[in-house]
């Protein structure tokens, strides 16, 4: 049975959105999370529609002059800090993959030859004493529960940072003051991305300085440079060496601490036929979606 029309509803949080799928009371919850997709796993009468390396869930850092990870330093520990294999297990359910602080892991050109950082707590609390960082304050981590899982990323990353004497306190926004009031000036906070677009995309979008939404304040002439060459490289050899600087650079000293990538998740009542499969916000393209 062809569509006449499609009801969009809106709901608090992709929770109560999985409740209403797996009730019956909706037919698709879209970007329905993790959890959702394991609770529906016993489920014959719904559908679990998985889309991997689709959503980006960074940390960011403010990189400005009076946040306390203004010092490169402090970013790159924060970096060492996290056990990005316990984040995928735990936050995601296993439903990810491990990432390395680089935006637009989808991308052909992604730097897959810079090394994976990996937990180091004795190098994190080295750097953190030579950047003078103050260990006797509790910094808030704020987050929201836009999206399945990031609130919760939020709470395990505090859980491990405590290992290396840093106290973070996680605070959890209503969705409206978050967007209004912590998104692009906050010092630290739980950010997302539904679409994992390019290495460049993410770069214009939001690291080149005067970015639009560049999430962390950061400005780096170096980085700035490197995208002007990238974007005007006349040949693809050049491209490549250009763009591979780039990411160096993100890699080294961005304000993102991009730990992993979520698969995308979509949960169905099995009645429904010819889902989308494409990735990020191509989901919504449900014209040729149709009832059994």
């Amino acid at each position: 049975m062809h569509l006449d029309a499609i009801e969009v509803t809106m709901f608090e949080t992709p929770q109560a959105m999985a409740n209403a799928l797996l009730a019956g009371q909706i037919d698709l919850a879209s970007n329905a999370g993790a959890i959702a997709a394991r609770t529906a796993q016993t489920r014959k009468d719904i559908q679990i529609l998985r889309r991997p390396n689709d959503m980006a869930m960074p940390i960011v850092m403010r990189t400005a002059k009076g946040s306390p990870f203004a010092d490169e330093r402090v970013r790159e520990a924060m970096r060492l800090v996290v056990d990005r294999e316990a984040m995928v297990k735990q936050v995601l359910s296993g439903y990810g993959t491990v990432a390395n602080d680089i935006l637009g892991t989808g991308d052909p050109d992604y730097a897959k030859d810079i090394p994976q950082r990996t937990r180091d707590l004795a190098k994190a609390k080295t750097l953190l004493k030579d950047a003078g960082f103050d260990l006797s304050k509790t910094y808030d981590l704020v987050t929201t529960d836009d999206i399945a899982g990031l609130a919760d990323s939020a709470t395990l990353f505090a859980n491990q940072a405590r290992e290396a004497g840093i106290k973070v306190n996680v605070v959890k926004q209503e969705s409206g003051a978050f967007w209004q009031k912590t998104w692009k000036t906050g010092d630290f906070y739980t950010t997302y991305w539904g679409t994992n677009d390019s290495v460049v995309f993410f770069a214009s979008k939001t690291m080149v300085s005067g970015a639009g939404q560049n999430e962390s304040g950061w400005t780096d002439k170096e980085f700035d440079a490197a995208y002007r060459k990238v974007i005007g490289a006349k040949d693809e050899k050049q491209r490549a060496a250009h763009l591979k600087q780039l990411q160096q650079i993100e890699y080294d000293s961005s304000g993102y601490l991009l730990w992993g990538m979520a698969d995308g998740i979509d949960l169905a009542a099995a009645k429904v036929r010819n889902l989308p499969k494409l990735a990020g916000y191509g989901r919504v393209q449900l014209e040729g979606v149709w009832l059994s």
